[in-house]
């Protein structure tokens, strides 16, 4: 683990396969603390999963989908009250 990214929270969405489960497990090999955003919380898990299992640190919110105003509001009050922040640094 790195640790470039370390103290950093960020919300991955899509994040269940291809660029977006890629993403998810960078963001925590570099240290990040991640969130999984995906409409299917089983996949998600798995992810979750692998991370954990890599040291890393992971969690899938909830189930949501990212075209409803509600959803991603939903889940960015939650991985706030979770982390108390989410990262507004540029990579």
């Amino acid at each position: 683990m790195a640790d470039r990214l370390k103290d950093q929270i960020v919300i991955v969405t899509g994040g269940t396969s291809g660029m977006g489960e890629a993403a998810a497990k960078l963001y925590a090999q570099e240290g990040a603390k991640v969130v999984i955003a995906d409409f299917n919380p089983v996949t998600a898990q798995k992810v979750v999963d692998k991370i954990t299992a890599a040291g890393g640190v992971a969690r899938f919110s909830q189930k949501m989908d990212v075209s409803k105003q509600e959803d991603v509001g939903a889940i960015v009050a939650k991985t706030i009250e979770e982390f108390g922040r989410i990262c507004r640094k540029n990579f």
